[in-house]
């Protein structure tokens, strides 16, 4: 319902709005991590923030590129993959607890084993688009990608984990070219710094 109502507004809340604020503040997603709580409907919290906030990272990159001006909505960009960061590494901290739960059969379910790819396939996906990100320079203005590079250099290690071999192959590459083609020292030391978590 929310992201409907943001979808028929002429303007998207920015940062520093109170909206904006909220949906970005980490603080909602302690209830993740709250042991208390049973995994089922950790599980059932994670899968709906994760969908919710792809969701408006989709809608403001729409936005962004539909603006006349491209610094439309950069920032809070940048800021919901951050966010969106820090909800997969829930997203992939709890699967394993939440399919550990499961009897053989009920993982043997096409249905479940799909969703696990499903989460695999959006880490993989979620790491390769940030570095993408990074290389735009004619998008983004390098305090932008200072900050996304800070995001990728903090959750980065917590994702490595549970990436795929190949993934990691790929990532490796990755972030070997951006430490070779960055002009911003910044950006080339978070970069290093979060290589060094690729093994």
């Amino acid at each position: 319902m929310a992201l409907k109502l943001l979808r028929q507004r002429k303007t998207l809340p920015r940062t520093g709005s109170p909206l904006f604020e909220h949906i970005t503040d980490r603080a909602n997603l302690a209830p993740l991590g709250n042991s208390t709580i049973s995994i089922k409907q950790r599980m059932q919290l994670v899968i709906a923030l994760h969908n919710a906030i792809t969701d408006l990272f989709k809608l403001y990159i729409r936005q962004m590129y539909r603006s006349t001006r491209m610094d439309h909505y950069r920032t809070e960009v940048i800021e919901l993959a951050g966010q969106l960061m820090a909800v997969t590494v829930h997203m992939n901290r709890l699967t394993p607890q939440a399919w550990a739960t499961l009897s053989a059969k009920q993982q043997a379910s096409p249905v479940r084993r799909e969703g696990l790819r499903k989460v695999k396939l959006g880490l993989a996906g979620l790491l390769a688009g940030a570095l993408t990100m990074l290389r735009e320079q004619k998008i983004y203005t390098v305090a932008d990608r200072r900050r996304l590079a800070r995001y990728v250099e903090v959750y980065l290690p917590q994702l490595a984990p549970y990436l795929e071999p190949k993934m990691r192959g790929y990532l490796k590459i990755g972030l070997d070219n951006l430490v070779r083609s960055q002009i911003d020292a910044q950006i080339r030391a978070s970069m290093r710094r979060a290589r060094a978590h690729i093994h």
